[in-house]
Formats: structure tokens, sequence, C-alpha cells
């Protein structure tokens, strides 16, 4: 079968209707206005949302058959034509990954709720390289009739990774939902028995038992003899992690940039551009669509060209970020939420951006695509002020720091993690120096000791 226009169209009508109704029981979660049937709608979201990422994952394996088919036969047609049909294929195929791209963001939204007192888990998984999964196989298969057929599991709820970035151990965590702590997680085995018939295997480890002193040995000593093993194994050692440094923990209140991007994208022109400078180092553009469904602005948009007419505000913006008489000017152009499958900006420690203080109406616009932004980040401001404090800088954007023999010296190392923590997740270089000041009030400050940071954004309901 040949995937027309009409075939995309009709797919992404489905999987947007399924992403408004996820939207609504993600705003319910947020404003806790919890009515008549909101608890309903909460077992349902996780289904209307992996039968989406499904179907459309369904229709871009079909589109690689057709593709292949075409290439195998490339002799039988002309040139012309056989060229604009794969770039249409192709479009198709782009297109669908950044429809799955929205599910999965409204997925990391919902998991995160449930993982929210969990951030060693949850930066544990963001530890692990992305999941990229592109096809509707077999698995994908058993997993989906899981989530469809299972809502709870002895008293359990199932989280399915699935339908997130940020989940990449196992396929399932169970949440226990008076504490809410992952209690298991769950890996699913599916083999086909005939036509119409699956017989799915869940292997379940328990957070609790590896914990125990023999299971922790076991770990050690284990040897996987295949994939189902070393996954297992992986699980078990990811449920089992433990901190053994010192810990001091610390509480910095400090406003993200969240309420002024809010703000940017309320005041930008429908069909316009508009920018705003937020610190001398960071500018932020917005270009607003009109209203349109997730097929006109996926496909029938040209994102390329909306890039190039906030191109042309760059020199104006950029020259105000510059410092001057300064060598180690640079510029960092980033993007919010998944833009493609080479772009990971989930980072441990920060939060998804639906759980921002931002306006759910600007949020909206972000996540739909109605609003288009870039940030141009110029780290040199913020070098300086972290020098000023008496630090070196370990950065590519600036000078490698000088090592003095017999003299304790400061070093701020990996530095350019800040900047992730900036330009995608909205936090304000004051959150940077604020944490380097809570370093600086450390029983272990000025010793030869080596302190590592881990700011953990939290979600205030």
């Amino acid at each position: 079968m040949s995937i027309t226009s009409k075939i995309i169209r009709s797919e992404f009508k489905k999987a947007e209707e399924a992403y408004e109704f996820c939207w609504d029981v993600l705003i319910t979660m947020k404003t806790r206005n919890m009515g008549k049937g909101s608890a309903v709608r909460l077992m349902a979201f996780q289904d209307k949302l992996a039968t989406a990422i499904f179907e459309l994952q369904r229709v871009r394996d079909m589109i690689i058959l057709e593709e292949k088919a075409y290439v195998k036969n490339k002799s039988r047609y002309q040139f012309e034509w056989f060229k604009n049909k794969l770039q249409t294929l192709s479009k198709y195929k782009k297109a669908i990954d950044r429809m799955v791209n929205i599910a999965k963001d409204l997925g990391d939204a919902f998991a995160h709720f449930f993982y929210q007192f969990e951030h060693d888990l949850l930066n544990e998984h963001l530890s692990h390289e992305v999941v990229i999964n592109h096809t509707s196989g077999l698995g994908e298969l058993g997993e989906l009739a899981f989530v469809k057929n299972i809502k709870h599991l002895n008293k359990e709820f199932p989280i399915y990774h699935g339908i997130t970035n940020i989940l990449r151990y196992g396929d399932f965590s169970f949440v226990d939902l008076r504490t809410l702590k992952i209690s298991r997680i769950g890996e699913l085995k599916t083999k086909q028995v005939d036509e119409k018939k699956l017989n799915g295997m869940l292997y379940i480890i328990d957070r609790e038992k590896v914990n125990q002193k023999e299971a922790k040995q076991r770990l050690m000593e284990e040897r996987p003899k295949d994939r189902r093993e070393r996954q297992i194994l992986g699980i078990s050692k990811f449920l089992s992690i433990e901190d053994k440094d010192p810990k001091i923990d610390g509480t910095i209140v400090n406003e993200s940039y969240a309420i002024k991007i809010g703000e940017l994208i309320d005041e930008c022109p429908i069909n316009g551009q508009l920018s705003k400078q937020l610190s001398p180092g960071l500018a932020f553009l917005c270009f607003r669509f009109k209203k349109a469904s997730l097929f006109h602005k996926l496909l029938n948009r040209e994102i390329d060209e909306v890039e190039r007419e906030l191109e042309k505000m760059f020199t104006t913006i950029v020259t105000k970020l510059v410092k001057s008489e300064e060598k180690r000017n640079s510029l960092i152009i980033g993007q919010l939420l998944h833009v493609d499958k080479k772009f990971d900006p989930c980072i441990p420690g920060t939060i998804p951006l639906f759980w921002t203080n931002m306006e759910n109406k600007a949020l909206k616009k972000i996540y739909f695509k109605d609003s288009h932004l870039i940030s141009l980040f110029n780290p040199v401001h913020l070098i300086l002020d972290v020098e000023k404090m008496g630090f070196q800088v370990d950065s590519k954007y600036s000078h490698p720091p000088v090592r003095t023999p017999d003299k304790l010296f400061a070093v701020v190392q990996r530095f350019d993690l800040f900047i992730g923590y900036i330009i995608r997740h909205l936090m304000t270089e004051e959150f940077v120096l604020d944490f380097i000041r809570e370093i600086q009030k450390s029983p272990y400050w000025g010793t030869n000791a080596k302190i590592s940071m881990k700011p953990q954004q939290k979600i205030f309901l």
C-alpha cells in the first residue's frame, strides 16, 4: 500500500485528539482540579498516548518498506519522479518523528509526576543513553497490550517507559501511589503464539530484594549469558544504586525564566517574530504561528524558513550580547523540548518544562508547536562572574585552568553542564552563582577536596 498525504493526515488527526486528551489530564494533575471522572481519565492517559505512538510508528514502518521497494526497482522509474517520491516519503518520516517527539514530551511530564520523589533513580535513568525507537514491532505490540489491559499490579500503578524519553531502564516502573515511590521495574518479553495471540512474560525486579546484602553480592558476581540476562542485570544494578559519598543538602530559592518566556510568547504577534533579552548574555527569539492542525504545522510549515527569518534578527541581538574587550565571546544556539533524534535536552537534576511556573496557555503553545523558540547565549558573562568569585572555569568557551604546584586553587569543572540548565531548562545565571556560593559554605571548602555539585529542581504543586 502506498502511503499518501491522506493517510498521514488521518493518523495525525487521531494522534492530535489523543494529545489533546492527555494535555487535559496533565492540566488536571497540575492544578489538582480532580472532578468527576478524573481518575478514569488518568488511567486512560498511557493507553491513549501509547496507542498514538504505536500507530504512528506503524505507518513509519510502512513508509520504510515502500522506500525499499522503490529503491529495489528504481530502474523502472523516471529519475525526477523517483527522487521526488523518496523526498516526499522522507518528509513524512521526519514529520512522524516530530509527532512522536510531542507525544514523548507529554509522556515525560506524566512520568515525572510519579518520579518526583525519586531523584536518584531518575538521574540514573538519564545517565543511560537515550532509547530511540522508530518501529512498531512485536515487542512494542506486547507492551501496548499490557498498557491497555493492566491498570495496576498488586495495587501498584505501572508507568510505561515507551511513552517517555526520561525512563530508560526496563519497560515499566511500578509506583506505590501512597508514597510515590518506585518499588519495582518490569521487563516485558513478547512471543507470537499465532496470528491472534501473543504470549508475554514480565520479568519483575524488586527494589527491596535487590538491595538485600546477599542479592548485592550476587550482582557483583553475576555473568549474564544473553541479552535478556544483561537487561535484567542492568535493571537490578540500577535499582541498587548507592551513593556512599558524604552529602550536604541545601535549598536555593531562585526564580526561573519560565514566566518571562511565557510573556514573550503572549506578546509575540501571530505570524510574527519577537525577541527578548533576559540577561547580559541570554536572549530568546519567538515566532508565533496562526492556529492550525499538527498535520499542517509539521508537514506544510517549513521550520527551516522560520529559522531563517529569525536569523535575520540575530545580528542586532548578538551585538547586545557581546562583552566588549573580551576575547572569549561565543554564541550558543538552543531550543526547548525534543527537536529531533540527535538532540536530547534531558539533563539530570531538571524537571520537564510542563512543571515550571509558566502559564499553561503559553506552555501549550510550545508543546503543540504554535510557537517556535530559539535561545541565544553568550557564556562569557557568566564565566566572568564566576571568576570574580575566585574560581577558575573549566569550559570549552574559556581558557584552560592554570594549575599552580603546591598551591590550592578552586576550579569549577564541567562548567558547560550549567549552560544546558539555562538554555534548555530556563534556570537563571543567578541560580548558578547561588549554587557555587553554597559550595563555599561547605565544611570541605578550603581543603584539598573535590566537591560534586548536583542541582535538583523540584516541582511545587
